[in-house]
């Protein structure tokens, strides 16, 4: 990955196993300076989660579905990013089109 000193990266990631592979990544590429890693998902409200549909072979593919009693914290951008200026974005909305289409 190819970082200006000054970059700042917000990483979201709610699967245990992939998570856990990203926080190595940025240990191994010494980015603990410029990358936080939250584990958590992703919505328009402050709210939890459940794993929908999980493909072992194929985590990049997972889906969450969002209810009141999911074990997935699940956070706004506004709520981590704040007033922050943001250069890039780059989402991957696996099972949560509905929250982004209204």
């Amino acid at each position: 990955m190819w970082l200006l000193k000054s970059s700042i990266v917000f990483s979201f990631e709610p699967v245990p196993e992939t998570f856990e592979i990203l926080s190595r990544n940025i240990l191994l590429n010494h980015l603990e300076e410029t990358v936080s890693a939250f584990q958590c998902g992703v919505s328009d409200t402050q709210s939890s989660a459940d794993f929908k549909a999980v493909d072992i072979t194929n985590i990049g593919a997972t889906k969450l579905s969002e209810n009141t009693n999911g074990g997935i914290p699940m956070t706004t951008l506004d709520q981590v990013i704040g007033e922050q200026k943001v250069d890039f974005l780059k989402i991957d909305v696996e099972g949560m089109e509905s929250a982004i289409s209204d």
